[in-house]
């Protein structure tokens, strides 16, 4: 690299950094960092000294001749270099010492975007010094990126760790709902009746079942198995991706896992997809088809238990993976060589079909239309774009995470001469085409979510090309220049840094959840649900039914109806066969007492987030249950409501 390069770099970097730690200095202050009465006062102070210095440094880098600035660090270098292994001892820490500030004792202090951001920032800086000290034969800004993505990645997986509490309510709407389904292969040990298991994501409820193999584990437990099956699958997933590719440099590769596990989080991709993913990876061989439909037929299996917009999610991974490895063979008829793609594709969506169609008698569901549900929900088309419930928008929102991968892959895909044969660019297009669409249409449905997460197989494609396309993994026709593409360092840099920002957001203070009071709500709630036992009626846990699964709440027969995630489904789904049911009971007071959260019968617009669920909820639950059932008491911690039949004279 010229001279002039790594002085406008160095120059670039230096009002980067004081960018970001004034935008931090500014949120800091309008946060109220620096008034009197501010518990952070102290810490504004500090932030105050510090942007000071940066400025300071970053004028005196603007000004300072370049060779002065590498002899000075070059001398500081070899300071540093004098402590030896005390080097990497305090990389170390500097590595803990972040996610300790964000989400220790001291977590208030750091909510802010930009200082969490500027943080990161800043510790990397101190790394890399540290790093080159230790080990001198690699550039400072190899060792930059190493650390900033080495320590996101570390503080995404500690965040995940706020999922971690003894709380017996559910932490977010629908969480404990997901431990009830996780318990139903388990029921008659649980429960003492065998129960119909999930029809909806069903693999996601089977591999979240596994502790229930030990008998009366506390619900932490649970959740903590849960965080280990996001952190892993990723991770794993990602070291299986950069263990394909067969990167030298260990650098890099730990460069490449790193930025993996945190742009796979940003949807995110769901660990039990990921499993699919992780199986081809792992088993996929481009000169074995026996081995690699084998692999393939398994992950389909599964998928086939997971979503039905998974299904071909294995099949087609592994027919891209043969396309990006496998070179083209001109004097060979095209059917010749996308046979076993095609295979794959074929095979793998059949089997899942298959693998549905036995789990659904097995599951002891009555109704099948229930694993067709998602057929008859509409599709809320202006999700696309910023609205109350998303406010990036579904579209500008994957464009923005995924937009430095698709400039490097369409540059290096349109360039003449090119390494890949047309018919192997325009699969490539096809499959990420094809998955972008459908995941579109899957996040726009009524109950698709406010994030990403229905794009992930897109996000994973693009993801193992874009891995390829950058690190010259692609096969190449024998024929064609294998000369790599350029590409402009700023686009790079843009690439490393762009799943960071939507990571950052993600970083807030670990919720806190008086448990003493919610202890007391328990006992309170036990009282009504044992009376109503006592005079023999039925109990219907519409919600929190985990406090049943994890014995917060004992001696009380399950009714495996109208739970919380089923009622839902049904009413985005427009299931008027389920509700004529649910109203009949209703009406007929089949339940001495029903536990839901406080109802309401307010009908929202556009303005709400979420206000199409909220109105089919309303027209479907609401008024069916607030029609033949009074709310006797209101559970203020939970929002709980102990709801009584109405007497026929009210």
């Amino acid at each position: 690299m010229s001279k002039i390069n790594k002085e406008f770099r160095i120059k670039f970097l230096s009002i980067l950094s004081a960018i970001i730690v004034v935008a931090a200095l500014i949120e800091n202050y309008i946060n109220g960092g620096f008034t009197l009465s501010s518990h952070r006062q102290i810490s504004g102070l500090i932030w105050l000294a510090i942007t000071i210095l940066i400025l300071l440094i970053t004028f005196l880098i603007q000004v300072i001749p370049y060779e002065k600035i590498q002899r000075l660090f070059s001398r500081f270098i070899e300071k540093l270099e004098k402590i030896g292994t005390l080097n990497l001892i305090i990389t170390i820490v500097f590595y803990g010492l972040f996610p300790y500030l964000l989400f220790g004792p001291f977590t208030k202090n750091f909510e802010g975007y930009f200082l969490r951001a500027a943080l990161l920032w800043l510790f990397a800086i101190i790394q890399s010094f540290f790093l080159k000290a230790f080990c001198p034969r690699r550039k400072i800004v190899e060792y930059f990126f190493l650390s900033l993505l080495f320590t996101a990645a570390l503080v995404q997986g500690v965040s995940n760790l706020r999922d971690i509490s003894t709380y017996p309510f559910s932490l977010s709407w629908s969480e404990g709902s997901r431990f009830y389904y996780a318990s139903l292969p388990f029921s008659q040990s649980l429960y003492g009746q065998k129960l119909p298991l999930s029809f909806l994501h069903p693999s996601r409820y089977l591999i979240m079942s596994l502790p229930f193999l030990i008998q009366g584990l506390p619900l932490w437990v649970h959740r903590a198995w849960q965080v280990f099956l996001w952190v892993a699958t990723i991770g794993f997933g990602s070291f299986l991706l950069v263990r394909r590719l067969n990167i030298s440099d260990k650098l890099k590769a730990i460069v490449l896992v790193s930025w993996s596990f945190i742009f796979l989080f940003q949807g995110p991709v769901y660990y039990h997809l990921m499993i699919c993913v992780i199986l081809v990876l792992w088993g996929f061989d481009r000169n074995n088809f026996a081995k690699s439909l084998i692999f393939v037929i398994l992950a389909s299996i599964w998928a086939g238990i997971s979503r039905i917009n998974w299904f071909p999610v294995p099949g087609a991974l592994a027919a891209l993976i043969y396309v990006l490895e496998q070179p083209y063979d001109n004097s060979k008829k095209f059917w010749e060589y996308f046979k076993q793609p095609v295979i794959f594709g074929i095979i793998g969506t059949i089997v899942s079909f298959i693998s549905q169609a036995v789990y659904i008698p097995i599951s002891g569901n009555l109704d099948v239309k229930n694993f067709t549900s998602s057929f008859t929900s509409d599709l809320l088309w202006y999700r696309l774009l910023p609205s109350a419930t998303n406010s990036i928008g579904i579209l500008p929102g994957i464009i923005i995470l995924c937009a430095p991968i698709l400039i490097i892959v369409t540059v290096h895909f349109l360039r003449k001469p090119n390494p890949l044969h047309f018919m192997r660019r325009l699969f490539i297009f096809v499959i990420l085409l094809v998955f972008f669409i459908g995941g579109l249409v899957v996040s726009v449905k009524i109950g698709g979510g406010s994030n990403l997460h229905n794009l992930d197989a897109f996000s994973v494609f693009l993801l193992c090309i874009g891995a390829y396309t950058l690190f010259d993994k692609i096969g190449k026709e024998e024929k064609i220049s294998s000369k790599t593409v350029w590409l402009p360092s700023l686009l790079l840099v843009l690439l490393l840094l762009t799943p960071l920002g939507w990571a950052v957001k993600a970083w807030s203070p670990f919720p806190y959840f008086d448990e003493t009071d919610a202890r007391i709500e328990i006992k309170e709630l036990d009282q009504y649900v044992q009376q109503a036992v006592a005079q023999k009626q039925e109990v219907l846990f519409l919600d929190e039914r985990q406090l049943l699964t994890f014995g917060e709440i004992k001696n009380v027969p399950i009714t495996s109806d109208y739970e919380l995630l089923t009622l839902m489904e049904m009413a985005i789904s427009k299931n008027t066969d389920y509700f004529k049911n649910f109203a009949n009971d209703l009406k007929n007071h089949r339940f001495g007492v029903i536990i839901a959260g406080q109802q309401s019968l307010g009908i929202q617009d556009n303005t709400y987030s979420f206000p199409e669920e909220n109105n089919a909820w309303v027209m479907n639950v609401s008024k069916t249950l607030l029609m033949f059932y009074e709310p006797e008491k209101l559970l203020d911690v939970s929002n709980l409501v102990v709801y009584v039949p109405r007497n026929s004279s009210n």
